[in-house]
């Protein structure tokens, strides 16, 4: 299995809970291990902190009824320096995180937070936007978007695979050229590395 052990991290939010039932999905399909990461910051409430372990049972109770064992785990520090620390420790392949939350008080996962996961972790990070929030564990259309030239098509392809893994379907979307919007949500090294192959 490419991915052995997964982080999703949790923050007693919506969002961030749908995500974690897309990563309990793909450990479930991998035989992978899972945990279920809560972040206690120095500016959070006893009341945030009280959703945030909530919100780790939860997803430890929708593990076990998936037949899938989740670790929850709560540490104190800041979010993105902490998930870095663990993953490396830990030797996680795959984080899961969300890309928004309903509520802006709660939230770890802004697109800046994602982003920088993305560029400082090195291992696979999978954002997920959840639109459908009733579909996160029965996913039966994925539709997956390939740059011309793109990397990792291989992991794509297995990560495909794994979500669409019972009765699903994947359509694949070969983008040729991209808008110039796009390339605000890149980072600086990938702008690179798509200049370098347009010329």
């Amino acid at each position: 299995s490419m991915y052995k052990k997964i982080i999703t991290a949790v923050d007693g939010g919506f969002a961030a809970e749908s995500a974690a039932k897309y990563a309990i999905l793909l450990a479930k399909h991998c035989d992978a291990e899972l945990i279920a990461l809560f972040l206690i910051t120095k500016d959070q409430t006893d009341e945030d902190t009280a959703r945030g372990m909530r919100s780790v049972e939860r997803v430890v109770e929708w593990g076990k009824i998936e037949g899938v064992h989740v670790e929850g785990v709560a540490e104190h520090g800041p979010v993105v320096q902490s998930i870095k620390s663990i993953a490396e420790i830990e030797n996680v392949d795959l984080v899961v995180s969300s890309a928004r939350h309903e509520d802006r008080k709660h939230r770890f996962f802004v697109r800046s937070i994602s982003q920088k996961l993305m560029a400082s972790l090195s291992c696979s990070v999978l954002v997920v936007r959840v639109t459908h929030p009733g579909k996160a564990m029965h996913l039966s259309r994925v539709l997956v978007p390939i740059r011309k030239g793109a990397y990792n098509d291989a992991e794509r392809a297995y990560l495909t695979s794994k979500l669409v893994a019972k009765n699903g379907k994947a359509t694949i979307l070969r983008i040729e050229k991209m808008a110039g919007s796009r390339s605000l949500l890149m980072s600086d090294e990938e702008k690179h590395r798509i200049r370098e192959g347009e010329r």
